[in-house]
């Protein structure tokens, strides 16, 4: 049961349905501590602290992350210890604290690379070209994005590549390059809706409207901002 349970507050989460997939995360937290087991509490803890983070109670959502943290570090879990500063490195990025995000990065990359996880190394490498992007190193953040978007690419992952994609644009409308931004946010919000990914999508509009405004085009504009709003109304992201 609990395994099912987990697939589906993973599932809830991964479109974006987050009071349900709440609602699933504490029974699961519930039954991972009727059992016992602290490396599926690590990981109820971590999948609310992320939940919380979309609810901007980034405070709650880091004392989660270390809980799990210590329970994963206790019980000798690397994959939960790397997954757990992986999480903090993206809540710390969320209220601007780019050192320590970069930190965490770093100890979960490194974790990662010694386990051979390309998959999470590069989710990770991803995460580590944002700080950059949002530092105001565009030269290191557009390289960082291009090395990951290749890894995507070469492990067939969709979700990926339109993080990358989506990443490397937010790199050329940085340096003024708009219309290459525009062709890539599009590019990515394509493969958000091939995967019904309600928050990549919602996310993607909201870009692709400021790069018509930028462009002077405030009527497209106006409209992907609208269908971005309507989105993250109907899953709940106060974040955005």
């Amino acid at each position: 049961m609990e395994r099912v349970l987990e697939a589906k507050r993973d599932i809830l989460r991964m479109i974006g349905r987050w009071e349900k997939a709440m609602e699933v995360a504490e029974r699961c937290l519930a039954l991972a501590r009727a059992l016992g087991d602290s490396c599926r509490v690590g990981r109820s803890l971590n999948s609310i602290g992320l939940i919380l983070r979309v609810r901007e109670d980034f405070s709650g959502a880091m004392e989660h992350h270390r809980r799990a943290l210590d329970l994963f570090r206790s019980a000798g879990d690397k994959a939960g210890e790397a997954t757990s500063l992986h999480a903090m490195g993206y809540a710390c990025f969320e209220i601007g604290d780019y050192t320590e995000a970069m930190e965490h990065y770093r100890r979960s990359l490194e974790t990662w690379k010694q386990m051979g996880d390309l998959r999470k190394m590069t989710a990770t490498m991803n995460n580590i070209g944002m700080v950059y992007d949002a530092q105001g190193d565009y030269d290191q953040a557009f390289e960082q994005h291009q090395r990951t978007l290749s890894f995507w690419q070469n492990l067939g992952d969709k979700r990926g590549i339109a993080a990358s994609l989506n990443n490397l644009a937010m790199v050329h409308a940085a340096r003024g390059d708009r219309e290459q931004a525009l062709e890539l946010f599009r590019r990515s919000y394509k493969l958000r809706v091939e995967m019904s990914d309600l928050p990549g999508q919602a996310n993607c509009l909201n870009n692709i409207g400021l790069a018509y405004f930028e462009r002077g085009e405030y009527g497209p504009a106006l409209e992907c901002h609208h269908k971005s709003l309507s989105i993250k109304c109907e899953i709940g992201d106060r974040a955005g």
